[in-house]
């Protein structure tokens, strides 16, 4: 049995509607996904870059409040330069415990090219 020409008509026309709706959807899922996922990634790098500035203020200030010497512009610039959020926190460490700000900047100096 032979199809009329209007019933494949039809058919080739819904079938051509249902790829382009098909690819409509495709592409709206895929620029929600994606603009989620840069949400995503926006705000982790966002809690990232608050903690380690977080991290150095607290640094300057600890070693401001300990040994009373205006450091911020000398050690930020070295210390704004380190990516590696756990290096900061063991230098927050060591700002707490060091005998000195000398002893502490030969620290940041000494082991900057092993973190």
């Amino acid at each position: 049995m032979q199809e009329s020409s209007v019933y494949q008509y039809i058919i080739e026309k819904g079938k051509a509607e249902g790829i382009e709706q098909g690819i409509e959807q495709g592409i709206e899922q895929g620029i929600e996904q994606g603009i989620e996922q840069g949400i995503e990634q926006g705000i982790e790098q966002g809690k990232q870059l608050g903690a380690k500035e977080n991290t150095i203020e607290n640094i300057l200030l600890l070693l401001d409040t300990r040994f009373e010497a205006n450091t911020a512009q000398v050690l930020k610039p070295a210390l704004e330069a380190i990516d590696d959020l756990q290096r900061l926190k063991d230098l927050f460490r060591e700002a707490a415990k060091t005998q000195s700000l000398e002893s502490f900047i030969s620290n940041l100096i000494t082991n900057g090219d092993s973190a």
